[in-house]
């Protein structure tokens, strides 16, 4: 819409360089509710921002929500003039939300394990949707000061509910236990015999596979068991690589498949596991039609084996394969929101190629990213060490 084409009981949203007066607002609406938010090209523009700048300019707005500004005003202004209704956000909010869902601070700082990135701190906090909350409470001040308005919101989940989740599993090792294995922490233990408690577990788990050929990451029962106490249904993601570095299964083997076979009977999800060295190299197409064959299904999700995952070359590679949504993302070192994350959402494309005049262009990937926000990973402290049960329960209750 233009301006003069703003009907009665709709809001401008100004988003720009120039500050609009109270009169130039006016002008503008007239009688009606205006929101400016400034613009900052910087969270936009990464080459032009510095690691120390965006360490600097970064504050805290309000319930742990850091913000890149140049401004140290970051408190809603309101003015209202003549029946109008004038908002003036003090950050880039539209910016803000964009830098962190390209995974902006990464490009900046480098990788996810550098201690100058500041946001990691932040990380026990979905502070992207609470800058989405920030904004809708200002709307609802407007809407509920503005009696001629009224406001219809909709909501994400089917019944309104607050939150939604999911269980996902990856099968990215069945066998612990060879004789390779045996040998190497036989050895192992020789040099740790001091640590009592982890040299008699490695020792009874590797009796009890030779005398019995007990698997310990075979453990599908454990799983169903769970799901079955308290009604719910997983995502599998399996991996059908043939490399030889990539799994230590083969998606032939019979009792693999009888696996396979109840955990679809049950209505549970399979998706793909795609390994590790795809990441940069588009070899889906056969891996997705197997996952499509067993599965019956043309709608399938992929996770990167090791989390490992490029944002500007693999979220393409999935798009270009049609993907129904992807969900490798993590924080690697604790368990919490990956750049301040708790939804899904779609990555912004790459346009490489000047767009012609007149030309409609979807700036958003096809499919859907889904974030991990707790990963079992993230609670092995060490080789011989691992959260306790309770603390992880605790961890998840935080979050």
């Amino acid at each position: 819409k233009t301006v003069s084409e703003i009907l009665s009981n709709d809001i401008l949203i100004y988003y720009g360089v120039i500050h609009p007066t109270l009169d130039e607002a006016y002008e503008l609406v007239f009688r009606k509710i205006m929101f400016y938010i400034p613009f900052e090209s910087e969270l936009f523009e990464y080459n032009t921002l510095s690691a120390e700048k965006l360490r600097n300019c970064t504050f805290e707005l309000e319930a742990g929500v850091p913000i890149f500004s140049n401004n140290n005003i970051f408190i809603s202004e309101l003015e209202e003039y003549n029946g109008l209704y004038y908002c003036t956000l003090g950050f880039d909010l539209v910016g803000n939300i964009f830098f962190h869902l390209d995974s902006g601070a990464q490009q900046v700082f480098g990788e996810e394990d550098n201690n100058d990135n500041k946001f990691e701190n932040y990380n026990d906090i979905p502070f992207v949707n609470k800058m989405l909350q920030i904004f809708e409470r200002e709307l609802m001040k407007a809407y509920q000061d503005q009696y001629r308005y009224f406001l219809i919101k909709k909501e994400m989940w089917p019944q309104a509910e607050d939150m939604a989740f999911c269980i996902s599993h990856t099968i990215d090792s069945l066998k612990k236990w060879d004789f390779k294995s045996i040998l190497k922490f036989s050895i192992i233990d020789f040099f740790n015999f001091y640590r009592i408690s982890f040299f008699f577990q490695t020792f009874s788990s590797k009796i009890k596979y030779l005398l019995t050929n007990y698997e310990e990451y075979w453990n599908f029962d454990k799983i169903t068991e769970l799901e079955n106490q308290y009604n719910l249904l997983s995502t599998y993601f399996l991996g059908v690589d043939t490399h030889k570095d990539s799994f230590d299964y083969d998606i032939d083997d019979e009792d693999l498949n009888e696996e396979l076979s109840k955990i679809l009977n049950k209505k549970c999800e399979i998706a793909l596991l795609a390994p590790e060295y795809s990441v940069k190299e588009d070899i889906y197409a056969s891996q997705k039609k197997i996952i499509s064959d067993l599965t019956n299904k043309t709608k399938i999700g992929v996770r990167q084996q090791n989390s490992e995952y490029n944002s500007k070359v693999t979220a393409e590679l999935h798009d270009k394969n049609n993907f129904h949504y992807d969900s490798s993302q993590y924080c690697a070192k604790i368990s919490g929101f990956k750049n301040g994350i708790a939804s899904g959402f779609r990555y912004f494309r790459k346009i490489n190629y000047e767009i012609p005049e007149g030309d409609i262009i979807n700036f958003s990937l096809n499919h859907l990213e889904i974030p991990v926000i707790f990963a079992a990973g993230t609670l092995v402290l060490s080789r011989y060490k691992v959260v306790p049960e309770e603390e992880a329960k605790q961890l998840v209750r935080k979050l």
